[in-house]
């Protein structure tokens, strides 16, 4: 039969002349090529599928990774919103209004018309939104908030230039005299006071309110040595009684910046500081533009019976 035929293999090895001979069946010789070639098919798939699984697995930790950093957006996106809504309280921007496709900064502050509509961030029903939706809302919201900065950027100048400090330094001081009418210290007559009184020790360094240009430097025989400085076309601030100035007319001060020590030049009953502002060269009450203090009022309504109140001059 055709199976019982026989192949003889001859073996010559390179390092000796005597020869190997070995006899094999066909069906044999069949039966061992095709066990080869399942075992190269299995080996070949076996590597095959190796590849696959560590594709696999890399696809898998580079999906974790984006979902990480996915996760990680929407948690700052969320920070930024409570962000957002925190300068929208600050500029008195109206919640309600903006989240109904109003402009962010209606009836806030100068030019907020120019900012870009608001819209939802994450998707109101799910909570979560496609991966390229969040990263696009937070290119926008990252848009906004640079529209936002320019714009409070632009309104802090202007700021910069509106009298809202204390111009006395430190905290051993006192409001001696208030702003309005009142029983002149010195004439004994009733007369209105154009400015507050400001006391403390001989000395204490007086600043700027805000910043501006001094556009005077005098002394009279009311309010002694003064300093009178423009902050913008409409605010304007004065410094009396002063025992010496640091600054020269035409120079440009800067908000903070020391200007000047406390003294009792000019008619005055002791060391203090006659501060004036006026707005359109109108005589405003200088504590509605202190900020950073108590209510000087108050205190001294509280300690009026051991504080000199008409300690003071002009």
């Amino acid at each position: 039969m055709i199976f019982k035929k026989k192949y003889n293999i001859i073996v010559i090895p390179n390092w000796s002349s005597s020869t190997k001979q070995f006899f094999i069946s066909k069906i044999l010789l069949l039966f061992t090529i095709l066990i080869f070639c399942i075992t190269l098919t299995l080996g070949l798939f076996g590597v095959l599928k190796i590849e696959e699984n560590i594709r696999l697995t890399e696809e898998n930790l580079e999906l974790k990774t984006q979902n990480s950093k996915l996760s990680a957006v929407n948690d700052v996106i969320k920070k930024l919103k409570k962000e957002e809504s925190l300068i929208r309280g600050f500029l008195g921007i109206d919640q309600e209004s903006s989240n109904q496709g109003g402009h962010l900064g209606q009836g806030g502050i100068d030019n907020v018309a120019e900012i870009l509509r608001i819209e939802p961030i994450l998707n109101e029903q799910t909570g979560q939104e496609p991966a390229t939706d969040m990263i696009t809302s937070s290119v926008e919201m990252l848009d906004r908030f640079q529209q936002i900065s320019k714009i409070m950027s632009a309104r802090q100048k202007k700021w910069d230039y509106i009298p809202t400090i204390n111009p006395v330094i430190g905290k051993d001081w006192w409001m001696s005299s208030p702003f309005g009418w009142r029983i002149s210290p010195l004439t004994g007559r009733r007369q209105f006071h154009r400015g507050v009184d400001i006391a403390s020790r001989l000395n204490t360094p007086i600043i700027a309110t805000a910043s501006g240009r001094v556009i005077k430097i005098a002394k009279d025989k009311f309010l002694g040595k003064y300093i009178v400085i423009k902050h913008n076309k409409n605010f304007t601030t004065k410094y009396g009684h002063l025992n010496k100035i640091l600054v020269k007319k035409g120079q440009e001060v800067k908000r903070c910046e020391k200007i000047g020590l406390m003294g009792s030049t000019g008619l005055s009953t002791g060391s203090h500081l006659h501060y004036e502002v006026l707005k359109n060269k109108r005589h405003l009450n200088p504590n509605n533009y202190i900020y950073d203090v108590p209510l000087t009022r108050h205190f001294l309504t509280e300690n009026k019976g051991i504080i000199p109140y008409n300690m003071g001059g002009e």
